[in-house]
Parts: C-alpha cells; structure tokens; sequence
C-alpha cells in the first residue's frame, strides 16, 4: 500500500461538517454567532428545530477531499491549487481550453484557427454600420 493515499470527495451533510463541530466548540452561543454568519434569523435550539430554512440548510452537502499521509495530503493541496488558480481558461465559441494571459476569452490562431476566423468574422460584422431604411 502506498504512503500517501489521496481519496476522491466525501459527501457529508453541512450539519455534520459544521454545525456539531462549533456546538460541541463554543455551545448555543457559538451557534448564534454562526447562524448571523450564514443568514439566519438567530433563535434558541428549540426554535430552530421547527425552522425550514435552518433544516434545509443543514441538509445541504458540502464536498471535502480526504488525504491520508504526507504524501496524500501535498497531492489534496497540488489539486486544491490547481483547482483554484487555474491559469487556462475556455473559449466562449467553442469551449476548448485556450492558454494565453487571464483576460483571455476566445481563440487565437494557434489555439483553434477555424473559431478564430469564425470569431474575427462575427467581430467584423458587428463593426460595420446598420444601414437604415428612411
């Protein structure tokens, strides 16, 4: 078995991600504080139980990326990174991937020449002046 395992999503309910941790952390007082953080009306447990949009919230999923070892976990923060500063975005014609600087929307000549032309020919016609009719 290898030292560093890096497993795919976990899918546990925000209730176990975030509710009981700052129960058991801080008590229903910590609770209130929480509750004004994410946009609930703040109210004793008891309240709360009977309270739809507090059990729809705690009904929600939250993804959380399991890493086991060192090696595990510096592959979790690599992907998280990846994820989170991805440096290559898509063109708004096609959808293939396209490098270039951030800004960037569409193809340029050497990503995809045909929706490069395709894209020219649309900026084209829309800089020319409707004619109008009198």
């Amino acid at each position: 078995m290898p030292q560093g395992i890096l497993f795919p999503m976990g899918i546990p309910v925000t209730s176990l991600g975030c509710f009981w941790p700052k129960f058991e952390d801080g008590g229903e007082e910590a609770i209130q504080f929480w509750l004004e953080d994410i946009g609930i009306e703040p109210a004793p447990l008891k309240e709360l139980r009977q309270n739809n949009r507090f059990k729809e919230f705690l009904a929600l999923r939250m993804d959380i990326r399991r890493a086991i070892g060192v090696e595990g976990l510096l592959w979790a923060l690599l992907i998280e990174r990846l994820e989170k500063f991805n440096s290559f975005g898509s063109c708004k014609n096609c959808g293939r991937r396209i490098a270039g600087r951030k800004g960037k929307k569409y193809c340029g000549p050497k990503d995809n020449h045909q929706c490069y032309l395709k894209t020219q020919a649309s900026r084209k016609r829309k800089s020319r002046p409707k004619n109008l009719i009198s």
